[in-house]
């Protein structure tokens, strides 16, 4: 395992306590009781993201992938699959994006309540991530994995801030 990857799961790890933090203020909450399913979520999934790193899920997952590819013969015919693919991801990640955003825009939302909102959004957000990188789609890992500061890391990093500071804040509005 790299330091990179030993990196995201602490990062993952800090994430989950910070998200056990707001699910034990929502828990304390009269008024918002229901955001504990959404902190719980995102802490299972943060928990499940910290454990595919430390295993090298994706790799593993990967590998596999490409070796049933391969004896199933479909491996000499990705190039055909892979533009229709990137393309289907696509509409649904923006079909998807404008659903969250009416739910977003409606007026019956507290501020707590829209930080676990967005929390789960975020973590929600890993799960296309996870299958384009695993998937290893020529079109997709040259967006993904190029240059020096590569786009994977920054949806990664990005994604997993926007849960624990959303958690944090959380906490802290919670104390008020």
């Amino acid at each position: 395992m790299s330091m990179l990857s030993f990196g995201a799961a602490l990062l993952y790890m800090v994430a989950t306590v910070a998200c056990v933090g707001a699910l034990g203020a929502a828990r304390n909450s009269r008024t918002h009781r229901r955001d504990t399913k959404k902190w719980l979520a995102c802490a299972a999934v943060f928990v499940v993201l910290a454990i595919a790193r430390l295993t090298d899920f994706e790799e593993l997952s990967r590998n596999a992938l490409r070796t049933w590819a391969r004896e199933g013969g479909a491996y000499a015919q990705r190039e055909q699959l892979q533009l229709p693919a990137t393309i289907l991801v696509a509409i649904a990640g923006v079909v998807t994006a404008f659903w969250l955003l009416r739910i977003w825009q409606r007026g019956n939302m507290t501020v707590r309540s829209r930080l676990a909102f967005l929390s789960i959004c975020a973590s929600c957000a890993f799960a296309p991530l996870y299958g384009l990188r695993i998937t290893s789609l020529h079109v997709t890992d040259r967006l993904l994995y190029s240059g020096p500061i590569r786009l994977n890391w920054v949806i990664d990093i990005g994604l997993t801030l926007t849960v624990l500071i959303c958690a944090a804040l959380y906490v802290r509005r919670s104390r008020r």
